[in-house]
């Protein structure tokens, strides 16, 4: 029995005396595989595998590192570090993870985090293995966000067994962990940093996770290994082929040379040399050619035979991948990508859609499909419907027919026009046929005799016939079940209490109006009966005075507008003035004022000039600056000469420091105009006033147009800011009495021009009145005013309004800002069930024709010259 093989067999000894080695008889020796015949490898070969592991025995041992190079990583600098939190580690594999920390440092692999602030941390995720050990990784996520890739090209499998092509001898070697043994740059660690249980480590090779490794390992492996016959590579797998034993031996050692020359290890276990067979990314590769590996053709094999239409797909995918080797696959699989078709056909009802597929010359059906038409759908023509039709069933069956030629077969002539390159249908049924593009189909006719999706058009599918008894009931309890705002009774009631009514139909009754005293209605006289105690104007109830608040307050339901809200009363009821009650309710109603339009412009104030300089002036604080500095402003209205100061601070102290040399310089003014910030309404500020006989006047609250001189030098300021003010100083020039006026004359005609296109208006508003203030928006929905109402208790200075705040802080607004508020009428008491205006109307059954009036119509009165006259229709 050979030790060395294990194979056992029957053999002769011979015994002889001598002291030379023993022998093995060649027959012996063949049969326990210790010799092999032939001319494949000579006797003295050295080149074997434990030669070459001896030889180059330093390749093997521990981790490498490429010598003379460092990988600098690409980081944007401008995204924002991330520091995530740690990833506790359970205490079952805690012993583990130390152990590798502990080889990986001593590897000189990762490195303690140097003491100073980390930007960027990443958790550290722990694999297991199947033996039982684990894998330390980064989840490097978030830091991949900052590292910009390179975009280097990585070979695909075609590109490498083109490589192989014509080699018969094939030597495999796996660098040992392959991106470790290239150094990271000392700038670019940070960006490693990961968190543990022991604290911050950070890597100082290459390591997996950086979204940038595979295509620059790449890069880096093919530059070192750049000029070297006979080499393949993908990423640390790499393959040296040669055309018979000489040329594939000088290959590799010249490979191994260069290995050993840069510093690079190699994994001993999985290095494999001079094989004559070569299994790669699936592929075996020999010197006969390139085959399928027997474990790709085991799957395919050991795959049933597909059962339904999404194990036959799934069954195609799986055989893609041995295609090229597999003579005429797509006749081969033709049973299974048969063609496929969709039938379809619409009734007045629905869609329907069968998907079919041959198998043989029978077509089997695959899927059905039926939808019912919406009210809309239902109205199309047919043709629309038939169209409509084809692009529902394509996107219903899109995972069975998307990416393959089919066949949308109808029984509608037309289509096959429309759906052709020379049709020019409607824009509604282009889109459609746009919508189709994406497939690819042909349009097939078929009689209707003959279609199997008729059928299936033709289901009920929940839809209900307008002219069943479930439509009418639901259409009756409807009817029954909408509340009365008024009866006919009530009316009938209210309308014999009504004096007025009374005397009317006493005139229409004796036809002699002479002696009735209700004017209003004279003039219309004409037009009115009466009908089982219910007045008519025409078609429309005369509503009596009790009612006629109820009925304004159903035609205004849903805060409609004035003219609506006429043509609402108009088209039921009427009375006299009953449009100056509509319109007198709708501007009295508090929610619609709430919600008006903002109130016109006023007109533009002109402030007079002062008599000479330094007499008014304005000041204003523009910032805080992207320094943190600010700017005081100091503007004269007489010249528009401003001073710019630069502040550190905004107290009024420091406010009052840089006023005292402006006014030591050119005087102190009589009026000096501000806003009402906290540092100009202060108690210093206004004592440092008083001191100086400055009177101060102040703006109105959040209206900065009221301070426009230096708000007009701020904007200026903005746009370039001054380095410093100006070195030379002057005096102040003679009043130029024409200069002035001459000014003042081109502000008046500014104020005409920007009155009549802003449409200003002057305000109505008293003092007394009831005002309504402009609200701050909070969304879409908030109200134009505020509802809660205010007085109005001063006549205005200039914009300024005085008011008494009911729920606001500040005491004063401007009148732009003011909309005058109206008192609400008083509402009627309920008296019944509420309801909208068309829903009572509609219960009064007038026994004559109802007008319908569907716009405002104005009142039609004849001409004073008939007044002699009793006019009649005719």
């Amino acid at each position: 029995m050979s030790i060395v093989t294990g194979v056992t067999c029957k053999a002769d000894f011979v015994v002889i005396n001598g002291d030379g080695r023993s022998l093995l008889y060649r027959e012996t020796a063949v049969k326990f595989s210790l010799l092999r015949l032939g001319p494949r490898h000579a006797v003295n070969a050295v080149n074997t595998e434990a030669d070459i592991k001896e030889k180059y025995k330093e390749l093997f041992s521990g981790v490498g590192l490429l010598r003379d190079y460092e990988l600098k990583l690409n980081i944007d600098d401008s995204v924002k570090p991330v520091a995530q939190p740690v990833r506790r580690i359970p205490f079952g594999v805690r012993e583990k993870v130390e152990r590798k920390l502990d080889e990986l440092l001593e590897s000189g692999i990762i490195e303690e985090v140097p003491d100073g602030p980390t930007g960027w941390v990443s958790p550290l995720v722990v694999i297991p293995k199947a033996d039982g050990d684990i894998r330390i990784c980064v989840d490097m996520r978030c830091a991949n966000q900052a590292i910009v890739r390179e975009r280097q090209p990585i070979p695909t499998i075609e590109e490498v067994l083109l490589d192989l092509n014509g080699s018969t001898v094939f030597s495999r070697v796996d660098l040992k962990w392959g991106f470790h043994q290239v150094l990271l740059a000392e700038e670019s660690r940070h960006v490693t940093t990961f968190l543990t249980h022991r604290g911050l480590y950070r890597y100082t090779r290459l390591m997996f996770g950086v979204t940038s490794a595979p295509e620059k390992y790449q890069q880096i492996i093919r530059d070192v290994l750049r000029g070297w016959d006979g080499m393949a590579n993908i990423a640390d797998d790499l393959i040296t082929h040669g055309r018979g034993e000489e040329q594939h031996d000088k290959r590799l050692l010249a490979v191994l040379d260069r290995l050993r020359e840069t510093g690079l290890t190699l994994k001993k276990d999985k290095c494999e040399f001079r094989l004559p067979r070569l299994t790669c990314f699936g592929h075996e590769v020999t010197q006969t050619g390139i085959e399928p590996s027997e474990e790709k053709v085991a799957a395919i094999r050991q795959a049933g035979p597909p059962q339904n239409v999404s194990e036959a797909r799934s069954f195609l995918g799986l055989s893609q991948f041995v295609s090229k080797f597999v003579p005429d696959l797509s006749s081969i699989a033709e049973p299974i990508q048969s063609r496929t078709r969709i039938v379809t056909d619409v009734s007045p009802m629905g869609l329907g859609a069968v998907l079919t597929q041959l198998h043989g010359s029978e077509w089997r059906v695959i899927g059905y499909a039926s939808r019912r038409l919406s009210d809309v759908e239902r109205r199309y023509s047919q043709t629309e419907k038939e169209a409509l039709d084809l692009v529902w069933a394509s996107e219903r069956f899109n995972m069975y027919v998307f990416g393959r030629e089919f066949e949308l077969e109808t029984d509608h002539k037309p289509l096959e026009y429309i759906y052709s390159q020379k049709s020019k249908p409607s824009a509604g049924v282009e889109r459609w046929v746009l919508r189709l593009q994406t497939y690819h189909f042909s349009v097939v006719y078929r009689p209707d005799k003959t279609n199997i999706a008729d059928a299936l058009s033709r289901l009920n599918c929940g839809f209900q016939s307008d002219d069943g008894e479930d439509y009418d009931f639901v259409h009756t309890a409807v009817e029954r079940s909408v509340p009365c705002a008024f009866t006919p009774a009530e009316i009938e009631k209210a309308s014999a209490e009504d004096m007025e009514l009374n005397l009317i139909k006493e005139c229409v009754q004796t036809g002699d109006c002479s002696q009735c005293n209700v004017p209003a209605h004279l003039h219309v006289k004409n037009e009115l009966c009466t009908y089982s105690g219910l007045h008519l104007r025409g078609s429309r109830l005369v509503i009596p005075r009790e009612l006629r608040p109820r009925v304004l307050e159903l035609a205004h339901e849903g805060h409609q507008g004035i003219v609506k809200t006429k043509c609402r009363l108009r088209s039921k009821v009427w009375w006299p003035k009953m449009d100056a009650d509509a319109e007198k309710l709708c501007r009295s109603c508090h929610g619609c004022q709430v919600v008006s339009e903002y109130a016109p412009p006023k007109p533009m104030a002109r402030a007079f000039p002062p008599s000479g300089p330094w007499e008014d002036c304005a000041a204003d604080i523009l910032g805080p600056l992207p320094s943190e500095e600010s700017v005081l402003v100091v503007v004269y209205y007489f010249s528009r000469y401003f001073e710019v100061v630069i502040l550190m601070s905004t107290s009024s102290t420091r406010l009052i420091e840089a006023l005292k040399p402006i006014l030591s310089r050119f005087g102190v003014p009589h009026t000096l105009k501000t806003d009402n910030g906290p540092q100009l309404v202060s108690e210093e500020f206004e004592a440092f006033l008083v001191e100086n006989g400055i009177e101060h006047h102040t703006t109105t609250p959040l209206w900065p147009q009221a301070n426009g001189e230096v708000e007009r030098q701020n904007r200026i300021l903005m746009k370039e800011m001054r380095p410093k003010l100006p070195d030379m100083r002057r005096e102040a020039p003679i009043t130029n009495e024409e200069v002035r006026d001459r000014d003042w004359s081109r502000k008046l005609s500014q104020k005409e021009y920007v009155d009549a296109k802003r449409i200003a208006a002057a305000s109505e508003v008293e003092v007394g009145d009831k005002v309504l203030l402009k609200s701050s928006k909070t969304n879409k929905l908030s109200p134009n005013y505020d509802p809660n109402p205010c007085e109005y208790q001063e006549k205005p200075l200039e914009a300024k309004v005085d008011i008494t705040p009911v729920h606001r802080e500040q005491e004063g607004t401007n009148q732009t800002e003011v909309a005058k508020g109206e008192d609400e009428l008083p509402r009627p008491g309920p008296t019944g069930s509420s309801m909208s205006v068309q829903q009572a109307t509609a219960t009064i059954r007038s026994p004559l024709n109802q007008i319908v009036c569907p716009r405002p119509a104005r009142n039609v009165r004849p001409p004073k010259r008939f007044d002699d006259y009793e006019l009649s229709k005719g």
